[in-house]
């Protein structure tokens, strides 16, 4: 199934100066962005992102193996938003530079554990991650019912100047 992101650009560029902000124990800062879904006309997943919650200053964990390590209370947050709120969840980072950012391996291997503890608390939400560099993004979602994410869709900045992101890469996990 196919699915259109979209996002308004003043949100993004409140993510994007959020997460370029320096951390003291951190190489990078992560924030989760808050999401609704439904079935638009052409029988894709319209994902809509509502709203953008950092990371706090004390959820990260000092750990210079990784660009950020974050404890269990930020997470534990998500799980409860995802729960009373009925929203999707999906975690944002930053990996600078220009073009299509890339997931890395901790990535990949830590957003399937997120997302099926997110998909427990809302089966029916759309859960995954988006990787932002200075000019780019790349998303992987999961959408509900599925166990793998899913690579067919698209990013939209609504806004001035509106961007669209073909999600061109295969982020499968095997």
């Amino acid at each position: 199934m196919n699915w259109v992101l979209r996002i308004e650009k003043l949100l993004l560029d409140r993510v994007r100066a959020d997460l370029s902000r320096p951390h003291p124990v951190a190489y990078e800062r992560v924030g989760f962005l808050y999401t609704r879904s439904g079935v638009g006309a052409r029988d894709e997943t319209i994902i809509l992102v509502v709203d953008y919650e950092p990371v706090t200053e004390s959820g990260y964990i000092e750990d210079k193996t990784v660009g950020a390590r974050i404890g269990a209370a930020p997470i534990t947050s998500t799980i409860q938003r995802a729960l009373s709120d009925g929203v999707g969840v999906l975690h944002v980072h930053a990996h600078h530079g220009k073009g299509a950012p890339g997931f890395s391996r901790v990535d990949l291997a830590s957003y399937p554990k997120l997302v099926n503890a997110w998909k427990a608390a809302q089966p029916d939400g759309v859960h995954g991650a988006i990787v932002l560099s200075d000019d780019s993004l790349t998303a992987q979602v999961w959408l509900p019912g599925h166990s793998r994410p899913s690579s067919h869709g698209r990013v939209v900045v609504v806004g001035r100047p509106m961007e669209v992101f073909p999600n061109g890469r295969d982020l499968a996990v095997g």
